[in-house]
């Protein structure tokens, strides 16, 4: 939705070579997409980071030997 976003506000530019100064233009939208980044990344305290060390967590205990 962000790149939707930027691409609307900025008369359809979709050259990343024009598109400069995007925090300055859309405070918002630019927040939005780099904390959307970081929980992708899995970032602390975001969502991202909950859920992959929730994953990883079940899957080393639940390890059984036959």
């Amino acid at each position: 939705m962000c790149s939707g976003s930027i691409i609307h506000n900025l008369n359809n530019e979709q050259d990343i070579r024009k598109i400069g100064g995007l925090f300055k233009t859309l405070p918002f939208i630019a927040t939005a997409l780099i904390t959307g980044c970081l929980a992708l990344t899995g970032m602390s305290f975001l969502t991202g980071f909950y859920s992959k060390d929730l994953i990883i967590e079940t899957a080393t205990t639940s390890y059984t030997k036959a």
